[in-house]
């Protein structure tokens, strides 16, 4: 009994493990909030409903059919008519109907730019809110190991100062800039739970809480095309212009309805009149029943109202248009600013992990070395381990950073980075 429990336990504790891995993914974060999302949830139902309406858009109005019954009957040589019956048709002018069904698809595809609008946005957000609780980790770790080294000095700093090498104001130093870092690292524990909370908020489902740590990014070593390739990109996928450009067609297709309504539509139908028998005797044809045909036009004559529909519907097009050239040029200088912002990280990255780094560790062993001799002044270690803290804590930013670019980059070119790599 005893191993079936432990057994159990094992397994609960092994499956709760796979699950907390998988949150500190990030491409299974995105799949969590693309999936569990209501508002594109919703979306998806509207395309649905919408590609319902199309298939009855074109479709021929109902049937008309009438009853007559004559209060008075209405004598004739025949016999007298006692009741009617009519059926009738309406034939829509020439256009109109194809014309409803453009419509229709047009109003489906503007949906689905909407979807893709919002995919791309959501995908940008978690992508934000993990990459900042990412830092956070990463921030967290480095304040850690640079503790750690303040309490490996103040071991030195205690032991040159038994040894009557050292002054008890070096160890005081120390100790204040102990406290210091254990505030900013108390600071970066409390703000776990908001940034955890964030990220959560996106995903719209049961999580883990707080969140685990993000898994370690993997900054892309891979340039990005020029400024000129990346535009034109935008201007032909970017989600929000494409969705501009769907609801210009639709408008344009509303206006080409909005012209066709001066077309006049056609209604045929027959009539049928119930005749009773003559009153008198041989008379011919008596009591039989006329069939009438029918034809019906309506008559466009009130121009205004047309005129007036028509202008409404161009001057519609018309703003949709100014504001797709607006939007153009703004996500234009947006891409060349996030395509900047990945090169500069870049650089910043280089110049942290290949100079500044390196030589600041390099500065702080000897400047231990020498304290522990006393050749050198504490504060002078003490500067040396800020500034190696702080070139670290802006390498991991300038980590960041750079995979912030990127997404940003990836969502207004309208493309979805691949399973398996960050950003």
């Amino acid at each position: 009994m005893r191993l079936v429990l432990t057994l159990l336990f094992l397994t609960f504790v092994s499956s709760t493990l796979a699950q907390s891995d998988r949150f500190s993914n990030l491409n299974f974060l995105v799949d969590k909030a693309l999936l569990n999302n209501a508002s594109i949830a919703s979306t998806k139902l509207k395309i649905q409903a919408a590609e319902a309406q199309v298939s009855g858009a074109g479709a021929l109005p109902d049937p008309k059919v009438n009853l007559g019954i004559f209060a008075q009957e209405v004598e004739t040589r025949v016999g007298p008519q006692k009741w009617k019956f009519g059926f009738s048709q309406k034939f829509p002018g020439r256009g109109k109907r194809s014309t409803s069904v453009l419509i229709g698809q047009k109003k489906v595809g503007e949906l689905q730019a909407l979807l893709k609008a919002k995919e791309a946005s959501l995908r940008k957000q978690v992508t934000q809110a993990f990459l900042e609780y990412h830092y956070l980790a990463r921030a967290t770790v480095v304040t850690k190991d640079s503790l750690r080294l303040l309490e490996g000095l103040e071991k030195v700093a205690l032991a040159t100062y038994r040894a009557g090498r050292g002054t008890h104001s070096s160890v005081i130093k120390l100790q204040i800039e102990e406290g210091r870092l254990r505030d900013r690292l108390r600071t970066m524990q409390e703000r776990r739970a908001s940034q955890s909370a964030n990220l959560e908020s996106l995903l719209n489902t049961e999580t883990p809480h707080p969140l685990p740590w993000p898994e370690e990014i993997v900054s892309s070593e891979a340039p990005l095309p020029s400024d000129e390739i990346l535009i034109e990109q935008l201007q032909e996928y970017n989600p929000q212009l494409l969705m501009l450009r769907k609801q210009l067609e639709t408008a344009r297709a509303i206006n080409r309805q909005s012209h066709l309504a001066r077309r006049p539509d056609v209604t045929v139908g027959l009539e049928y009149i119930g005749t009773d028998e003559a009153a008198m005797a041989g008379v011919k044809d008596s009591g039989k029943d006329p069939i009438i045909a029918k034809v019906a036009w309506n008559l466009p004559i009130r121009t205004g109202r047309y005129r007036a529909a028509q202008q409404s519907t161009e001057l519609g097009a018309s703003a949709i248009k100014k504001e797709l050239e607006q939007r153009g040029r703004q996500l234009s200088a947006k891409i060349k600013t996030a395509a900047f912002r990945v090169q500069d990280s870049r650089r910043k990255i280089r110049l942290y992990k290949e100079t500044l780094i390196p030589k600041a560790e390099q500065a702080l062993t000897v400047g231990r070395r020498s304290f522990a001799t006393g050749g050198k002044d504490f504060l002078d270690v003490i500067d040396t381990e800020r500034m190696l803290l702080e070139f670290q804590l802006s390498l991991e930013r300038a980590r960041v950073d750079e995979a912030l670019a990127r997404a940003e980059v990836f969502e207004l070119i309208g493309q979805v980075p691949a399973k398996g790599a960050h950003q």
